[in-house]
């Protein structure tokens, strides 16, 4: 097990008070291991934003990549298809578009098709299933 932390648990690298708040606030510098996105990009934001939007009061402000995952075109080829590509895919030319993440927890096949099936008929663009 302690292999395996070296390579997916983040490390506290600074925590600063945040002077001047009504609330105790506090400025916290989170450093995770490269390998920890296994490569890919949609478990980098997982890494970063998963845990914290679940959390009260935590967000997070500021992401800062490593030289390496900058230049890794791999994990960052750029968008597939671009804001024009989706709006020709989605026939939406000029109309903000709009997209959502079902989250279905606990759900049934059926339940999960009702609220992707609602929303659909609601207006929104996009759905990603978790």
């Amino acid at each position: 097990v302690k292999d395996v932390e070296a390579f997916t648990v983040g490390t506290v690298e600074n925590v600063t008070e945040i002077r001047g708040s009504r609330n105790e606030l506090f400025r916290v510098t989170a450093a995770f291991p490269n390998d920890t996105a296994g490569g890919e990009l949609s478990q980098f934001l997982n890494v970063v934003f998963g845990n914290t939007s679940l959390k009260r009061g935590v967000s997070v402000a500021n992401v800062t990549l490593s030289e390496e995952l900058q230049e890794n075109r791999e994990m960052f080829p750029g968008p597939q298809f671009g804001i024009q590509g989706l709006r020709d895919i989605l026939r939406v030319p000029e109309a903000p578009l709009l997209c959502t993440a079902l989250k279905p927890m606990g759900r049934s096949a059926e339940e999960f098709g009702k609220m992707a099936y609602a929303l659909a008929k609601g207006g929104i663009d996009i759905i990603k299933d978790d």
